[in-house]
């Protein structure tokens, strides 16, 4: 699977197309370390908190990575990105079922898919259009900002709809706090 923002930049930074697939490689190892890390994140900070975060730091990481002056710099932030990246997406995942309906959950996940689906239709085309024709960079710009305004817009519509597990701990704090303060 090739991807837009480091396919075009063996232009920009003069490296063969070995590089670039040593670092998929790399990357995508790297981004398993958020299948493992990703509970542990969001039992500590929730799942929204948890979806927005990593979606900011993904956008900010990405818009970074267009000023980077060499490879490995800018290789490097996109390991950063995809690391966020990698993180948010289950985590969202988990989230939408289990605030959603059990009947509704199959049409809740495929509309939730569907931005992306639209914009990995669109959004080659329009990317190659902007790199050839506009600016090199302009792609990964314009990414960056539609990723940082679905961070916000995220936890903005969802900050006060907890998921079941959240409730639960929740639960389970208060009960905790209440017996212990009628014990002292």
């Amino acid at each position: 699977m090739a991807f837009p923002p480091l396919d075009r930049h063996h232009l920009r930074y003069g490296v063969e197309a070995i590089q670039i697939g040593q670092l998929y490689f790399a990357i995508n190892l790297l981004a398993a370390i958020a299948d493992v890390t990703a509970s542990g994140i969001t039992a500590r900070i929730g799942t929204v908190r948890t979806v927005a975060i990593s979606r900011a730091l993904a956008a900010l990481l990405l818009g970074a990575m267009v000023l980077m002056p060499m490879f490995w710099m800018a290789g490097l932030l996109y390991a950063l990105r995809m690391i966020a990246v990698s993180l948010s997406v289950p985590v969202r995942q988990s989230y939408l079922m289990g605030v959603i309906s059990e009947t509704e959950r199959s049409r809740a996940a495929g509309l939730a898919s569907f931005p992306s689906q639209l914009g990995g239709s669109f959004g080659p085309y329009l990317g190659g259009y902007m790199m050839q024709h506009i600016e090199l960079g302009l792609p990964l710009e314009a990414a960056a900002l539609l990723q940082a305004i679905s961070a916000v817009l995220f936890y903005f519509f969802f900050q006060s709809i907890r998921p079941p597990e959240e409730t639960a701990t929740i639960s389970i704090q208060a009960r905790s706090f209440d017996a212990s303060s009628a014990h002292g």
